[in-house]
């Protein structure tokens, strides 16, 4: 009784309406996003926006509604959006894993099983054209989630059914990958351990099978197809623009570490482009939480051929990337000075299970924004899902981006 007097004197139902800054650099020492439209306008260029996807993806559009919203703020609409381009990773891999894939009798299975299947992984870019009177914007969304699919539906969710039980949700979302024999076994029988407890199982299944398993996956060897996916849409985005034409990059979640890989690997775009870019907006990241398996320091024991080979491709913290990102390449500031530091504003939602704070960096004006996404219940709970992924409809974030204050 006397926890409960503690808290329930306290306990409201909230619906946080406005950011609080959690530093280390000050907003007002930031561009907005408004800024960088007149800015470019400025040179005679539109600007161009490479929006990344981030962790549970479920499809493609993460993208639209914001463009529907930026056009909206602009006093503008969305002229023209649907136009998509498919990005080639060539001949299908014969890539395998160890794992309780559904018709298997083998240890190793076969990812993509047959050429249709590689096909229905390709990743893509959707483009969208905002027409206000700023200034033109240019939206592309990289789609890299067909790649993971495979892995998630025929290696987690299809096992899952005798586990933890069915995530139907999710399942109906494998269709690509999972043959109809396959789907229809899974969704309509009963799992052998007759499944967890109900919220548990819903748990693993959004949190685990479907959310985290994606970062595992983007840390092993499909490192590489998620490069040469980032360095290809961003060629995409870059297409027939100008010498001097500027970026702005909003990633969401896992997509911030995704572009920074890219960028550390070498890819030739991804770096042309960002470092082109002042601005990155992060709704939500783990980069603290994948620093983990970036540790520097430690002697490599490998043979010389391992060696060799883990030197061409370098493994390089999404940290240290930003760091190289901020001492290259100055971006020109038209509405100010000759150049500026680079800026990272951070958007988290404390509720969310899956999101850290960016740490201060040198050379870059590094601000972290706490904001509210989903309703807390008592502040005992809040849907972490709806706090990981709010952040493109919430206004008070829509107020940061769009302030319009000279504040460089």
């Amino acid at each position: 009784m006397a926890v409960l007097a503690t808290i329930l004197p306290r306990a409201t139902i909230s619906m946080g309406k406005d950011i609080i800054p959690g530093g280390p650099g000050r907003i007002e020492n930031t561009r907005s996003l408004v800024q960088a439209i007149v800015a470019a306008k400025a040179v005679g260029h539109p600007l161009h926006i490479v929006f990344v996807h981030g962790i549970r993806a479920e499809g493609p559009g993460e993208s639209t509604k914001f463009s529907a919203r930026l056009a909206k703020e602009l006093g503008a609409t969305v002229i023209k959006e649907g136009a998509r381009s498919y990005i080639d990773l060539g001949r299908r891999p014969n890539a395998t894993m160890w794992g309780d894939s559904p018709g298997s009798t083998n240890p190793t299975t076969a990812i993509w099983r047959t050429e249709e299947e590689w096909q229905r992984s390709r990743p893509f870019v959707d483009h969208a054209h905002i027409a206000a009177s700023k200034g033109d914007v240019y939206v592309h969304e990289v789609n890299y989630w067909p790649l993971l699919f495979p892995i998630k539906c025929r290696f987690l969710l299809a096992p899952e059914h005798e586990l933890s039980g069915n995530d139907v949700e999710h399942l109906k979302l494998c269709k690509d990958w999972l043959n109809r024999v396959e789907l229809d076994h899974l969704l309509h029988s009963k799992p052998k351990s007759g499944g967890g407890a109900k919220l548990n199982g819903v748990l693993k299944h959004q949190i685990m099978n479907w959310g985290l398993s994606d970062a595992v996956v983007a840390l092993g060897p499909m490192r590489a197809y998620l490069n040469k996916t980032m360095d290809l849409a961003f060629a995409m985005a870059a297409k027939d623009t100008p010498p001097d034409q500027e970026y702005v990059v909003i990633s969401e979640s896992l997509g911030s570490f995704v572009v920074l890989d890219a960028y550390t690997a070498g890819e030739q775009s991804v770096r042309n482009v960002l470092d082109r870019t002042a601005d990155l907006y992060m709704l939500a990241n783990q980069l603290a939480l994948l620093e983990l398996a970036r540790i520097n320091g430690i002697p490599p024991f490998a043979p010389a051929a391992e060696q060799k080979l883990a030197e061409t491709m370098p493994i390089t913290s999404p940290m240290e990337a930003l760091v190289d990102w901020a001492s290259r390449s100055q971006v020109r500031n038209i509405a100010g000075p000759p150049s500026f530091p680079k800026q990272i504003v951070a958007f988290s939602d404390p509720s969310d299970l899956l999101t850290y704070r960016v740490p201060n960096l040198d050379g870059i004006t590094v601000v972290n924004l706490y904001d509210r996404n989903e309703r807390s219940f008592l502040r005992l709970f809040a849907n972490p899902i709806k706090a990981h992924g709010g952040h493109t409809n919430n206004a008070a974030v829509w107020k940061v981006l769009m302030r319009t204050a000279n504040t460089r």
